[in-house]
């Protein structure tokens, strides 16, 4: 198990800015003595982060001293924010075998980048209002951050209790629906010479019944070369590739939030005004219509597009790309939603011109070629998992997808989080810690400690309803059963474990259990009461309360065989026994 805080995350990710360098996959990019060009983990990002490190606030921890985010460092933290975003597109542009950078050596320049700027501080100076939009709003200017570290430490860690003993998850992440399988291996010799004579760089392909495949140069092998699917584009994406696209999903998902919160703002600015005002009317005319409407719409089109070779000129392979038809329509129903997700997909898109000059060509018959499908698919992937996190219509079959990664981060990423009316609900702020026991293509399980001490009886209840409605109703839906699932393959786990005022004699604590399951299993919900020892006296209506006010919320769940398999256990009826 180990304990997530800022301090191993940023202690981590400094790591990773050294050991990248090394990597064998990036050594055939460093040519005459050059460095590559700048990256989300650089040297400048590592200076970055080493001053955020050292100027953190020290907080305590029973005897221990943990270095966390200070929120007195929000210039240090934009200016992070903006560094990461510049050089993740640099990187991507630089790659990108159709610019010139890798050979002229010319520094790329991420244009939109102003604008995109603008609109964070926008951003920032705008999550005053937020806090007060939302009973449950939280930060989420560090919390962009804090997400980013995460996904990086879930890439790029090689630690058993997070691989499972396996490959990193950089290693096999690939984009979603890609069939990136390694079909069989040929020797050197068995392909036809006329092949690699004609070869120009942009992959040799030879046909396979009615399939394409490409020819891929096995690394662990100089003799052997692999048969993989023409279609398949996660193999050729190298490592600061998939580590830019992460840090552009990571950064920039929650950039339409204030768009989704405005309705509330203005119809509680609305309900304020009643007390001056015999029946205000505040225009609350959000909707998109005309051209707004219809650029959108082109943008849901290509984030709900897949790529399928179609013929094989000579050597080289082409592409067209067809609307994945539930996609466009699960996304056009959350952005009818104001979902957030949705919206910061289109905000970069429209912001950046890295995706303005996206080959997002309407006529179905349009002909990509190699690396016009491969850039698609990059670009796709940033959109489709910022859209997919708001999006419950949109389930997830693997852990090694970009939606999924960024899905999971953005749930996990509690520890440190303010919340302004948390204080009226007994959850003060710093009150979760996170444990991960495992993430990797197999299984996902983690713990949390939620600090409830200052709860009463009521909010106690109504924080385990939330817990109950918004995070386990919400994992049985996104991983839920449908077309393919039966290619999932992993299993979701989450422990609880809340502290309670210590007025409740004989609770120790309350245990929340619960697990999402593949196969066969059914999904579990178990609350358990932890029996302290002690017994109550003066305190024991509040007690019987407590515990029938859960039980009478459980009810029915445990009655509807639809929620899995829902229990509540009191182990202090064990004692009495």
């Amino acid at each position: 198990m180990i304990e997530i805080n800022d301090e191993l995350l940023l202690k981590e990710i400094i790591g990773f800015c050294e050991s990248i360098k090394d990597e064998d996959e990036l050594k055939k990019f460093q040519g005459n003595n050059k460095e590559l060009p700048f990256y989300p983990l650089d040297s400048d990002v590592k200076n970055q982060l080493d001053m955020l490190k050292k100027k953190g606030t020290i907080k305590r921890d029973g005897e221990k001293s943990i270095i966390e985010l200070s929120y007195e460092m929000n210039g240090e933290i934009d200016k992070l924010w903006n560094m990461l975003i510049e050089k993740a597109i640099i990187c991507l542009r630089y790659f990108d075998k159709r610019e010139p950078f890798m050979e002229n050596g010319k520094q790329p320049y991420v244009y939109g980048l102003d604008s995109l700027e603008d609109y964070h501080k926008k951003y920032i100076d705008f999550e005053g209002v937020l806090y007060g939009s939302d009973a449950y709003y939280r930060d989420h200017v560090f919390h962009v951050i804090r997400v980013w570290l995460l996904g990086v430490y879930f890439l790029l860690n090689d630690n058993t209790f997070i691989t499972g003993e396996g490959k990193r998850l950089i290693d096999v992440i690939h984009f979603e629906g890609d069939s990136d399988v390694t079909v069989e291996r040929i020797d050197k010799g068995e392909i036809d010479k006329e092949y690699q004579e004609k070869n120009d760089g942009n992959g040799i392909f030879i046909k396979k019944g009615d399939k394409f495949y490409k020819i891929h140069k096995d690394e662990t092998d100089s003799q052997n070369f692999a048969l993989i699917l023409s279609n398949s584009f996660s193999s050729q994406i190298n490592i600061l590739e998939k580590i830019s696209m992460w840090t552009l999903m990571a950064l920039c998902h929650d950039l339409g939030y204030p768009l989704e919160k405005s309705k509330k703002i203005l119809a509680k600015t609305e309900n304020m005004m009643e007390a001056f005002v015999a029946q205000p009317n505040i225009s609350g005319d959000l909707r998109f219509d005309g051209t707004r409407d219809s650029n959108n719409k082109d943008i849901i089109l290509f984030t709900s597009k897949k790529m399928k070779a179609t013929n094989i000129d000579g050597e080289i392979a082409t592409y067209k790309a067809s609307v994945q038809e539930k996609y466009k329509f699960k996304y056009m129903l959350s952005l009818e939603a104001f979902a957030h997700g949705v919206i910061s997909s289109i905000i970069i898109y429209k912001k950046l011109n890295y995706f303005k000059e996206t080959d997002n060509n309407s006529d179905a018959n349009y002909i990509f070629q190699e690396e016009d499908a491969r850039q698609f698919y990059i670009r796709r992937d940033i959109l489709r998992a910022m859209a997919s996190h708001t999006c419950q219509d949109i389930y997830h079959i693997d852990v090694a997808t970009f939606p999924m990664l960024l899905f999971v981060c953005d749930e996990l990423q509690e520890w440190g989080r303010k919340s302004w009316k948390s204080m009226y609900k007994g959850v003060t702020n710093n009150a979760v810690q996170l444990s991960i026991k495992t993430f990797n293509s197999d299984k996902i399980e983690y713990e949390e400690e939620i600090d409830m001490s200052n709860a009463g009886n009521q909010q106690l209840v109504d924080n385990i309803e939330r817990i109950l409605k918004h995070q386990y109703m919400l994992y049985q839906t996104t991983f839920r059963d449908g077309q393919y699932t039966a290619r999932r393959k992993f299993d979701f786990n989450k422990h609880i474990h809340i502290k309670i005022s210590e007025e409740y004699k004989s609770i120790k604590q309350i245990d929340i259990d619960f697990s999402i399951n593949h196969g066969s299993d059914d999904n579990k919900f178990l609350l358990s009461i932890r029996d302290s020892g002690d017994i109550d006296k003066s305190k024991k209506s509040m007690v019987r309360y407590l515990t029938e006010s859960l039980s009478e919320l459980l009810k029915p769940y445990i009655e509807n065989r639809k929620y899995g398999i829902c229990e509540m256990k009191d182990d202090r009826e064990k004692v009495k026994k």
